[in-house]
């Protein structure tokens, strides 16, 4: 339904999720300086260069055969960037090597070219074919030194977790690759644009943004704001905002609304005036308005108010479960406060008269809501009274799973890898697994542990933390009595 929804605290900026990187300075070099250019990039051994050129040979001849200005212009052209899997195509049918060897050329060769920027991937290009490998050589080959200055500033905002560095470290480096600027270059648009394409692709917050926003503090240009959350968070919006976010096309309704809201705003806190703009612009006119398009005025038609109280009873939420009688009621009765003030204050400013119409919302329409209202709150009532006598048996549950897991996770660090233990009659195996068994890999392993019996691997360290957690968060609701109330 048109405008179903919430204000956000947020800005996920959804425009930059698809903004388009244009070519770099090497963008028009004739195909001879290009592969000039690869030759000179360092590789661990001369088969690996040679590789990469030839490859290189083949990649930007096919680029040629599309139109454009430009090397970035001809990638975009060749679909190869929407399409990574085109890369396959290029494999020359008269080679009789394997073509998993001929399809490592080309790839080296592309990652050469977007390496030394000739080309600049898209996000979605990335996650289809980036590698560690190619971020490396990036960072290598740009600004190693600003790189470094990343772990620096981990160190100085006491960043222990390896790992957490790791990501948010990826995460610009990312953003490195598909821009064609250095760290210092890079802007909180860049970093937003970053996190909007992962909302979009994902529907879930960018893992290591957060952190790199941080981390990038003080060496990119992210203007004033410390944490990204700082950045895009919304403040109080104003009546106007908050109507038009909601896309309210009558302008006579839309600017009764804002006055409306203006008026009361004195006297609400933010949360009740939100409450307030959902129920008047997103429940009653925009649903109104989304049956019928084109209605600019509040003087409804009895059989236009029928049918919207109808679909308040029968329109199931969002996620399908039906609406009660406590939203129809809530709904109905905002309205009619809302047409009574109007009529109320046309009598005290005439500025009021031309929205002044007879109220669509009948006393009876709301005869039930106290009834409706001591129903909720019986029910709720109930639902304390049949689980207050099984909180004792939930804490003592939670606190034994605690230190049940607290205790599996200081016998598995006690215990040597490859080695078993015994907890709680069971037997278990401390493993590792093979990534972090190279002597190069400083990464803090995660606490594994093999169940003997099932072969189950168990991450106990996540356990432990989980449940630690959850018993806190259990102690933290019994001991304070906080609740959410609706």
């Amino acid at each position: 339904m048109k405008g179903q929804r919430s204000v956000r605290m947020f800005e996920w900026h959804d425009e930059l999720a698809e903004t388009a990187v244009s070519g770099g300075p090497r963008d028009h070099l004739p195909h001879d300086e290009v592969i000039d250019l690869l030759v000179s990039l360092p590789a661990a051994r001369t088969r690996i260069r040679q590789r990469r050129v030839q490859g290189a040979r083949i990649v930007l001849q096919w680029l040629s055969s599309f139109p454009g200005e430009g090397w970035q212009e001809r990638w975009l052209a060749s679909g190869i960037d929407a399409n990574p899997a085109l890369v396959h195509d290029l494999s020359c049918a008269d080679d009789h090597r394997p073509a998993s060897e001929q399809r490592a050329e080309l790839t080296s060769a592309i990652y050469g070219l977007i390496t030394l920027r000739i080309v600049f991937p898209s996000y979605d290009f990335l996650a289809h074919r980036g590698t560690q490998s190619l971020y490396i050589a990036c960072r290598r080959m740009h600004r190693p030194d600003l790189f470094a200055k990343l772990k620096t500033q981990a160190d100085h905002l006491a960043i222990s977790s390896v790992h957490h560095r790791e990501v948010a470290i990826a995460a610009l480096a990312k953003i490195v690759v598909r821009t064609g600027r250095d760290l210092d270059q890079l802007t909180a648009e860049d970093l937003f644009a970053y996190r909007a394409w992962f909302k979009k692709r994902r529907n879930t917050t960018a893992g290591g943004v957060s952190l790199a926003w941080r981390l990038l503090h003080g060496i990119g240009d992210l203007g004033q704001y410390t944490t990204l959350e700082e950045a895009a968070r919304h403040g109080q919006r104003t009546p106007a905002q908050i109507v038009d976010f909601h896309g309210v096309q009558a302008p006579t309704v839309r600017r009764v609304l804002i006055r409306y809201l203006e008026e009361r705003q004195p006297g609400l806190d933010y949360t009740t005036m939100i409450n307030l703009s959902q129920t008047l612009v997103l429940h009653f006119w925009c649903e109104i308005e989304q049956h019928h398009p084109g209605l600019d005025t509040l003087h409804l038609p009895e059989e236009i108010v029928a049918a919207w109280k109808d679909r308040l009873l029968t329109t199931p939420t969002r996620l399908g479960t039906r609406r009660g009688e406590d939203f129809y009621f809530t709904t109905v009765g905002t309205v009619r406060a809302f047409y009574r003030d109007l009529q109320e204050w046309a009598l005290q400013d005439p500025a009021w008269a031309e929205w002044a119409y007879p109220n669509p919302i009948r006393k009876s329409d709301i005869a039930g809501w106290t009834k409706a209202r001591q129903k909720r709150n019986a029910a709720t009532h109930q639902r304390i009274r049949e689980r207050l006598p099984h909180l004792h048996t939930l804490v003592e549950s939670a606190e034994h799973h605690r230190d049940d897991q607290a205790a599996l996770l200081s016998s598995a660090l006690t215990t040597p890898v490859d080695e078993t233990f015994e907890h709680g009659g069971r037997g278990y195996r401390r493993v590792l697994s093979s990534g972090y068994r190279r002597p190069d890999n400083k990464r803090r392993p995660p606490e594994l542990i093999e169940d003997l019996a099932t072969g189950e691997v168990i991450d106990v360290g996540r356990n432990e933390r989980n449940t630690f957690w959850a018993w806190a968060i259990i102690e933290v609701l019994r001991q304070t009595g906080i609740r959410v109330q609706p």
